[in-house]
């Protein structure tokens, strides 16, 4: 009997560390380039996206949202869209991407070259302290939320278009 109870126990410890999320350190460059992927609908229709990230699960006026799924590589996806002159009124301006509860950016890669990006911290009431990082041609922007006690999490990454006039409402 005290040998199942053993048995029993080794194999619940074992199942709880196989449910632990497993981290994925990602670098800035990785995720950089996810303006390749994510920000193919910018300045187009909102089709563009679907043909992209496919159908949205929910989708209102003035934007669209995809749950993750394995076309939107497991992250939420958002997408804004508003009027542009060449496209009409359902261009997609800017796409935020809220990365996967496993995916870590450590901040100080951007430390790594200060110039090719404007930082900014501040503290807001919805969400506390935070820290944005920029990259100096403003496509795309890095929103880190900071507490103590931990390292800044990314929370999210909105990539917008140069050609857009709206600005960002953070």
């Amino acid at each position: 009997m005290k040998a199942l109870a053993i048995l029993l126990c080794f194999i619940f410890q074992v199942i709880s560390h196989q449910t632990e999320p497993v981290k994925q350190e990602l670098t800035a460059d990785q995720v950089l380039a996810w303006r390749t992927y994510y920000g193919l609908p910018l300045d187009k229709d909102v089709s563009e996206a679907l043909k992209v990230l496919g159908e949205p699960d929910i989708k209102n006026r003035s934007a669209r949202q995809w749950n993750p799924s394995s076309r939107t590589g497991y992250r939420m996806v958002f997408a804004e869209l508003g009027y542009s002159p060449t496209q009409g009124r359902n261009t997609v301006l800017r796409v935020t991407v809220y990365p996967h509860p496993s995916d870590v950016l450590n901040v100080t890669e951007f430390l790594h070259q200060p110039e090719l990006f404007i930082f900014e911290s501040g503290h807001a009431e919805k969400t506390g302290s935070y820290l944005t990082v920029e990259t100096k041609n403003r496509e795309m922007k890095f929103f880190f939320q900071c507490a103590p006690g931990h390292d800044p999490q990314l929370q999210s990454v909105t990539i917008k278009s140069v050609k857009s006039s709206d600005e960002d409402p953070l």
